[in-house]
C-alpha cells in the first residue's frame, strides 16, 4: 500500500477539526503539513465542530466527504481523550485516507464503506514519523499532521505503523419512532444562518409536504420546502445535505427558539399512513464525487 495518489495531481489534505479559527492551532497544523509535503493542497473543510462532539464531527464528515476527488486524505481532530491511551489511526475506506484519533468519528465511513481490496486501518504506532517532542494536548500538531504529510509525500502507511481490524464504534443517531406513532429527530448540526438540520433524510419521509408536521418547543413547521418561503416563523426544508431543516426565513431558527445542537424534533403526520420506520444506515455522502449539485440547496 502505497502513500497518496491524488486524481487531480497534488495530494489534497482536507482538515476537519473542533479547534476554531481564533487560536494558532490550525494554522500550525498547516504549518506542520507544509514543511513536510509543501505539494500538499490543504483545504479547510470545517474548524467549527461543536468543541469535543465526535458526533458532530462525524455527521459534517459523512455529508462532506463524497465532493471531494478521490484518494483525499481527510485529516481530522476533534480529540477529547488527547493524552490517554486512545490510539492515532489512519484508515482506507471509500477511496480515500483517514487520520486521526480512534474514537468513533472514522466508523461510520469504514461501517458504510463499499468494500475494496485495499481497506485497511493502522495503527500509527511508529513515533518516527511524528514531530521530536510531543506534547500531551496537541496530538493534531505532533501526531496526526506529520503523519498525514508524510502519507502525502509518498511514504508507505504500512511503514508507520500496524495493521489492525478494530475501530471504536461510533453511531450517527436514526430517526426513532415512538409508541404514540411520531418519530423522534434529532439536531445533528446547526448552520452559520442558524438552521437546524435533522437527522431525518427527506429522501426517506413516507409523507410529503402538508402531510408532515415538524415540532421542536412551541414552534411548528408543516410540511417539506424546496426553497426558504417568508413571512413564516419556522418552516422545514430539504436542505442540501440531503436531510431536513428547520429555518426561520430572514433570521436564525437556532437563535429564536433558543435551540443547540443535540435538540428533539417531533415529526408526526396530520394524515396518518402506514408508513414504514426509517431503514437503512444513516445515509452517507455520495461514494463517488457528484457531477451535479445536489438536487435540493439551501
Amino acid at each position: 500500500m502505497t502513500g497518496l495518489k491524488s486524481t487531480q495531481g497534488s495530494p489534497i489534505v482536507a482538515l476537519l477539526t473542533d479547534f476554531g479559527t481564533r487560536d494558532h492551532f490550525v494554522g500550525v497544523m498547516k504549518g506542520v503539513i507544509a514543511g513536510i509535503c509543501p505539494e500538499a493542497r490543504i483545504i479547510d473543510v470545517s474548524h467549527d465542530v461543536a468543541p469535543q462532539n465526535v458526533v458532530h464531527g462525524a455527521f459534517l464528515l459523512q455529508i462532506s466527504r463524497g465532493y471531494f476527488p478521490d484518494e483525499t486524505m481527510f485529516l481530522c481532530v476533534i480529540d477529547p481523550h488527547v493524552g490517554t491511551e486512545r490510539r492515532p489511526v489512519a484508515v482506507r475506506a471509500n477511496r480515500s485516507w483517514f487520520v486521526g484519533p480512534d474514537n468513533g468519528i472514522f466508523y461510520p465511513e469504514w461501517e458504510s464503506r463499499i468494500p475494496a481490496p485495499d481497506d485497511a486501518i493502522i495503527d500509527l504506532d511508529d513515533p518516527g514519523f511524528w514531530l521530536d517532542d510531543v506534547s500531551d494536548t496537541f496530538h493534531g500538531r505532533d501526531i496526526f499532521a506529520p503523519v498525514a504529510a508524510h502519507m502525502a509525500a509518498g511514504v508507505a502507511v504500512q511503514d508507520m505503523g500496524t495493521a489492525t481490524r478494530h475501530l471504536v464504534q461510533l453511531s450517527i443517531p436514526r430517526p426513532e419512532p415512538l409508541d404514540d406513532g411520531t418519530t423522534r429527530l434529532q439536531v445533528l448540526h446547526v448552520d452559520h444562518f442558524g438552521n437546524l438540520v435533522t437527522n431525518m433524510r427527506f429522501e426517506e419521509l413516507s409523507h410529503r409536504e402538508a402531510l408532515v408536521t415538524f415540532s421542536i418547543g412551541d414552534a411548528t413547521a408543516i410540511g417539506v420546502r424546496t426553497n426558504f418561503t417568508p413571512n413564516e416563523d419556522l418552516i422545514a426544508v430539504a436542505g442540501s445535505s440531503g436531510c431536513v431543516e428547520l429555518a426561520a426565513p430572514g433570521g436564525s431558527a437556532a437563535d429564536n427558539l433558543a435551540v443547540e445542537l443535540g435538540a428533539t424534533v417531533i415529526m408526526r403526520s396530520v394524515f396518518p399512513r402506514n408508513a414504514g420506520k426509517p431503514t437503512g444506515d444513516f445515509p452517507k455522502s455520495p461514494a463517488r464525487r457528484p457531477k451535479t449539485a445536489a438536487p435540493f440547496t439551501t
